[in-house]
């Protein structure tokens, strides 16, 4: 059974903030996304892979880079300890040599698609290689951005060409959407302010890990059904 998780993805430009809510996941799950700004491919800029290597996360991570030139940035995640590195889409014109350049640093490969890029892009060689493939269901850069609801047509589409692709979806996703989304067979559902801009995020991530677990049920009993 494919593993399916709902992910803290933390984002910020201060190291104590960073500092913070790394212990804070720490206390709640085993995987986190780090999302990294260059300034450039989003407005804001982010930490960076030192910051996280001085704070020392106790859990695996992807680095999720949203960022123009995402080959200045593997060797540091690779020696940061990145389990995976996720680079975009728009930024790169043979995504293929990424994927398996990524993969030769020892770390799992993930592209992402802003909620403009059609899933046409992904060609099969593309689909076979890749980890996951991840659907950003906001324009990027911001916690707090409204979901853009047409995006949840992609997952279909995907699953529909491509039946046993690992998919994840960032941006947006709040206790009053996570269900629908698991439900679609998003497998890692990425999730910013909904933990950390509550007051709790240890609750907040076991309310909406609750809520996803029952998507995924829904979607594996649709399944048999079908």
């Amino acid at each position: 059974m494919p593993i399916r998780r709902v992910v803290p993805a933390i984002l910020t430009d201060n190291e104590v903030a960073l500092d913070r809510m790394v212990r804070q996941t720490e206390q709640f799950t085993s995987w986190a996304q780090f999302d990294i700004m260059d300034g450039i491919f989003v407005p804001p800029e982010s930490i960076r892979a030192d910051h996280i290597t001085a704070s020392m996360p106790d859990m695996e991570y992807d680095a999720h880079l949203m960022v123009v030139h995402p080959e200045t940035y593997i060797e540091g995640f690779r020696l940061a300890g990145a389990r995976r590195v996720t680079f975009h889409f728009e930024v790169c014109s043979d995504p293929i040599d990424w994927v398996q350049f990524i993969k030769k640093q020892g770390m799992e490969a993930g592209l992402a698609l802003n909620p403009d890029t059609p899933v046409t892009v992904i060609e099969p060689e593309l689909a076979e290689q890749v980890d996951i493939i991840l659907l950003l269901s906001v324009n990027p850069g911001y916690y707090g951005s409204p979901f853009i609801p047409e995006v949840t047509d992609k997952v279909n589409a995907l699953r529909t060409n491509f039946p046993g692709i690992r998919l994840g979806m960032d941006g947006g996703i709040k206790a009053d959407n996570i269900h629908t989304i698991a439900r679609l067979g998003v497998d890692e559902i990425c999730v910013g302010s909904a933990i950390f801009g509550q007051e709790d995020p240890g609750a907040a991530y076991q309310h909406l890990m609750t809520l996803a677990k029952d998507g995924w049920q829904q979607y594996c009993e649709d399944s048999l059904e079908k």
